[in-house]
């Protein structure tokens, strides 16, 4: 598949995702790379984002549609301007599909599983694909999958309206030692019912953790006293502690940085920057979970990926 998006965060989620569906996934800056690489080999899907520069994406496609050997593959645009007149001007330049931005992983999975299988996924299907679409590479379950990128596709409004009624209340420990960090994570997790105890440094983290008994800890990598590493060592060491998830935050996203967390302990890798939605997604695999909301994800996603979020042209 080629990708092409001036968005640095849009093209690495479209690439986590597609790579996810089993697709290998050659990225574009710009509209004009886009028809160099697809002059260049045989695509079987072809991403365009409308506005991009030098090279507009609906120029793009025309230009790709003339190309040998493309004259039937699924083009799809993606834009934020959703009208009559840009999608007939996409349809004039030859495009399969219109994609208005912002969408979700489990949208798009079933908007291309239209394009590239004759069957729709099924429910289960899709929302697993979905999960781990939104995560790969944002956050990693430390000793299963590598690092990969720092870009993530969120849900749709509406399912990320029902995953803050998702938990059950529980106690969260937050250390991070820049403020705006804590705050965020900390209003994040209250809007979720979870009890948040703050530390501005290893050191506080363990000492709370020494008082009070949490569902969940995240620590900072980088911290001054005592750092998140030696922190969840010793967090590890406490009573009740043994089996609690411990995520670890950093900017550092390498296999040295993922063994060195592994081995003190910690549960899960988080790369900053993250979105709230990317949070939440890795968040829920740890904190209790009301079961009854799960179906209603699962319907909320295929609701989003109706006509109104995508639209085959000529349909």
């Amino acid at each position: 598949a080629i990708v092409a998006d001036d968005d640095p965060g849009i093209r690495n989620g479209l690439k986590a995702t597609l790579e996810s569906m089993g697709l290998d996934v050659f990225l574009a800056f710009s509209s004009l790379e886009a028809v160099t690489i697809a002059s260049r080999m045989q695509a079987t899907l072809v991403i365009l984002a409308i506005k991009m520069p030098q090279l507009d994406g609906v120029r793009a496609c025309a230009r790709i549609r003339a190309l040998p050997g493309y004259a039937s593959t699924p083009i799809v645009m993606l834009t934020s301007n959703d009208t009559e007149r840009v999608r007939a001007i996409a349809s004039g330049a030859g495009a399969t599909m219109f994609l208005t931005k912002p969408f979700g992983a489990a949208t798009l999975m079933v908007a291309l599983s239209e394009l590239l299988t004759n069957d729709a996924p099924t429910f289960q299907v899709m929302h697993d694909k979905a999960v781990r679409a939104t995560g790969h590479g944002v956050f990693t379950e430390l000793g299963s999958s590598p690092p990969g990128y720092q870009g993530y596709l969120a849900p749709s409004s509406e399912e990320e309206q029902i995953l803050e009624t998702l938990f059950k209340p529980a106690g969260v420990i937050v250390a991070d030692d820049d403020p705006l960090i804590r705050s965020v994570l900390k209003a994040k997790l209250e809007a979720i019912d979870q009890d948040v105890f703050l530390a501005h440094n290893g050191l506080e983290a363990v000492e709370l953790a020494s008082r009070v008994q949490a569902s969940l800890v995240i620590l900072d990598i980088k911290m001054p006293k005592l750092d998140g590493i030696l922190a969840c060592e010793k967090i590890r060491q406490l009573a009740g502690y043994a089996q609690t998830p411990i995520v670890i935050l950093t900017f550092d996203d390498t296999e040295q940085a993922q063994r060195l967390t592994s081995r003190a302990g910690a549960t899960m890798f988080l790369v900053k920057p993250f979105g709230s939605a990317a949070l939440m997604l890795a968040l829920s695999r740890y904190l209790p979970i009301d079961e009854n909301k799960i179906q209603e994800i699962r319907s909320a996603a295929v609701r989003a990926a109706g006509g109104t979020v995508f639209a085959k042209m000529h349909s």
